[in-house]
């Protein structure tokens, strides 16, 4: 993968990992020209990142933690702490909601966050609701909890309407970024179907990055694997971030997750080959 690093507003892409290729320019929050910030993390295998040694470049250096509800399955309490005390930066990006429908489904999480000490700075809210009414009450909701709200949609389903983002069938999540403490927009889009599916998909996300942007407001990337694998899985978050970056569509943040039980690890974030630290195939 590329850690990426803007010198003269030339891109140097240096051998690194998945989760370094993702962090680009955002090596410590939003300083020395840092253009988007991340937050790794996973719905499997946390375990694996209960060893800071393994991961520890991207613990000091992302913007925080990336929570998804469904990893902090395997963890109990003593592990949730000792795997959130391992980031230097202490925030959070939590997912939210996932179709519940709820308007205080995301409120246990933001406050669990809290409660290891890491500040959240936003729940991504996935499958948003259509209902005003409800998405009203679960923005507001979050806000009373001090986070911020984003709303997540999948670019495969974007692209099965006549025009993509574009589609009046979509007018409700436009409505939706106008509500009070949402704060923006974003995609689940994996590495694997940005780069192998048709070109709409890929226009779905530009659609709906710059339709963000232009209307004041900030757009998440999360990316993960789907059926991307070992040096696949670098090559094609290497081209996802290079195509949002280079055709002008960059995110405001990224999230790294592995979503699925894939054959990806999540650690170690570099391997010793022949005495030379190189990338290694998996999250960090």
């Amino acid at each position: 993968m590329d850690l990426i690093k803007r010198t003269d507003s030339r891109v140097q892409r240096i051998s690194a990992s998945l989760v370094w290729g993702a962090m680009g320019l955002a090596l410590s929050g939003k300083a020395a020209g840092a253009n988007y910030e991340v937050y790794p993390g996973s719905a499997f295998y946390l375990t694996q990142m209960l060893d800071r040694s393994q991961w520890s470049f991207v613990a000091d250096r992302c913007n925080g933690l990336y929570h998804h509800p469904v990893g902090f399955q395997t963890l109990d309490t003593t592990q949730e702490a000792t795997y959130t005390g391992h980031f230097t930066n202490r925030f959070a990006m939590v997912e939210g909601d996932m179709g519940s429908g709820s308007t205080t489904g995301d409120v246990a999480n933001l406050q669990l966050m809290s409660s290891l000490g890491l500040t959240p700075v936003a729940a991504f809210v996935n499958r948003p609701s259509s209902n005003p009414s409800v998405w009203r009450q679960l923005v507001g909701n979050n806000a009373a909890q001090g986070a911020p709200t984003y709303e997540m949609l999948a670019p495969h389903r974007l692209d099965d309407t006549a025009l993509g983002w574009n589609d009046p069938a979509w007018n409700y999540a436009r409505v939706n970024m106008g509500v009070t403490g949402c704060i923006g927009s974003g995609v689940d889009a994996p590495v694997y179907l940005f780069v192998n599916q048709a070109a709409a998909y890929r226009q779905s996300v530009y659609d709906m990055r710059d339709w963000t942007v232009a209307n004041g407001r900030k757009f998440n990337y999360l990316i993960s694997p789907n059926n991307s694998y070992d040096a696949a899985l670098l090559a094609d978050t290497q081209a996802t971030v290079r195509a949002m970056e280079d055709t002008g569509h960059e995110p405001d943040v990224y999230g790294v997750v592995l979503y699925g039980e894939r054959p990806v690890d999540l650690t170690p974030e570099k391997v010793n080959v022949n005495g030379v630290d190189q990338a290694a195939t998996t999250i960090t």
